[in-house]
């Protein structure tokens, strides 16, 4: 792994063997938790829309069989983006100033402090996505 190779400023190993195991247990479980998360949410929006349910069992039954089906049908896509935009699995992005900006000529942040995104406001914003954005 990359990660064994990275050396600090004395040169010794930057990652313990440990630490590199509890970063791949993290990794390995938040993407099964994403992943569990979106499927959860996709049976739960199906469950309020047969039309779709209906359409996508008709399609599927008309694909080349499950592969083909998951991999090139297009109202499946638009159904998973869809879920994906109500329901992101990432519901804020944060940074902090690198540097004082003005936003808007109206709103000053100063250097080092914390901005906050809602990336579920954002997805849901009726200006960006229309009158039924939610």
């Amino acid at each position: 792994s990359n990660l064994m190779k990275c050396r600090n400023d004395q040169g010794t190993p930057a990652f313990t063997e440990s630490e590199i195991l509890s970063f791949g247990k993290m990794l390995l479980f938040s993407g099964t938790d994403t992943t569990s998360s979106l499927v959860s949410y996709l049976i739960h929006m199906l469950g309020q829309r047969e039309d779709l349910q209906l359409s996508l069992q008709e399609q599927f039954h008309h694909s080349g069989g499950p592969e083909d089906f998951i991999h090139n049908n297009k109202l499946l896509d638009r159904v998973v983006q869809e879920g994906l935009r109500l329901n992101p699995s990432v519901s804020y992005i944060s940074r902090k100033a690198k540097f004082n900006l003005v936003v808007d000529d109206k709103y000053y942040v100063p250097k080092g402090w914390d901005i906050i995104g809602s990336t579920l406001w954002l997805n849901r914003e009726p200006i960006r996505w229309g009158e039924n954005a939610a």
